[in-house]
């Protein structure tokens, strides 16, 4: 029973450490903001990490929204269009 509880800790562990290096994005939120800035994006309001991809919105300088998607691995940008 000892040994089952080892083998079953050291598993859960083994998966976690896995899965958690998996989900951590190269690009943290605050190099997705700068880039996001940097393209020219100022007035921004939400900013989130779905799917691989740090998903920016906001609205420009005359009010229409937008929205930029930054690659969580490499920072590139691609924008939606409306």
């Amino acid at each position: 029973m000892k040994i089952k509880t080892i083998v079953l800790t050291s598993l859960a562990l083994t998966c976690s450490v896995a899965f958690a290096n998996a989900t951590q994005p190269k690009i943290n939120i605050q190099q997705a903001l700068s880039a996001a800035e940097k393209a020219g994006y100022t007035n921004i309001r939400k900013i989130e990490l779905e799917h691989g991809q740090w998903e920016v919105k906001g609205r420009d300088t005359q009010g229409k929204k937008f929205e930029v998607k930054i690659n969580a691995t490499t920072g590139s940008l691609s924008k939606d269009e409306d």
